[in-house]
C-alpha cells in the first residue's frame, strides 16, 4: 500500500508531524505527498498504514486528480469501517457538501459506502435521496442505476 516516513519539525507544535505517503497512480508508480497530521492522526496512522493511505486521500486536496481513484476510494473505505477518525473526517467533508444537512449526509455515506464501482442499483433509495438534492454528488442514469460522481471523502 503505501509506505511513509515521518519528519518531526522544530517549532511546529506538540506532536505533530509531517508525513510522506505513496499515493499509487493510474501508471503503476507511486507519488509522494507529504501532510500534516496531529498527533492523534499520526497514532492511528503508525498502527494501520491503510488508515495512513485515507488520511491523506482525505487531508490532500485533489488526491483524487493525482492518484489511482479506484484505491484510494477502495482504502477509503475499509479505514473507513475501521477507524473512528477516518469516519470523523469523511463524516465531517460529506456534512460540508451536502450544506449541513444530517439526514442528507447519512444517506449520502451510506449510497458511498454501498456502492460497487461508483455504481448504485436504480431502488437505491439513499441514492435517489441525494440525487433528488445534489444530482453533482449523484447522478440518475435514466432509469438503469444511480453514479456516484463525488465521494464524500474528495
Amino acid at each position: 500500500m503505501g509506505a511513509a516516513r515521518a519528519r518531526r519539525r522544530a517549532g511546529r507544535g506538540a506532536g505533530g508531524a509531517e508525513v510522506e505517503v505513496a499515493v499509487p497512480t493510474l501508471a503503476g508508480r507511486s507519488l509522494p505527498v507529504r501532510v500534516r497530521l496531529s498527533a492523534e492522526e499520526l497514532e492511528e496512522a503508525r498502527r494501520d498504514p491503510e488508515i495512513l493511505l485515507a488520511l491523506a486521500a482525505v487531508k490532500v486536496p485533489g488526491a483524487a486528480k493525482l492518484a489511482d481513484y479506484w484505491v484510494l476510494d477502495e482504502t477509503v473505505k475499509r479505514a473507513y469501517r475501521r477507524s473512528p477518525l477516518v469516519r470523523r473526517l469523511v463524516w465531517e467533508r460529506a456534512l460540508a457538501k451536502v450544506g449541513g444537512d444530517e439526514n442528507l449526509a447519512k444517506a449520502y455515506v451510506r449510497a458511498w459506502l454501498k456502492a460497487d464501482g461508483f455504481e448504485l442499483p436504480p431502488d437505491d433509495p439513499d441514492a435517489e435521496l441525494v440525487s433528488r438534492q445534489y444530482y453533482k454528488l449523484v447522478w440518475r442514469m435514466g432509469g438503469r442505476k444511480y453514479v456516484l460522481q463525488d465521494a464524500p471523502w474528495m
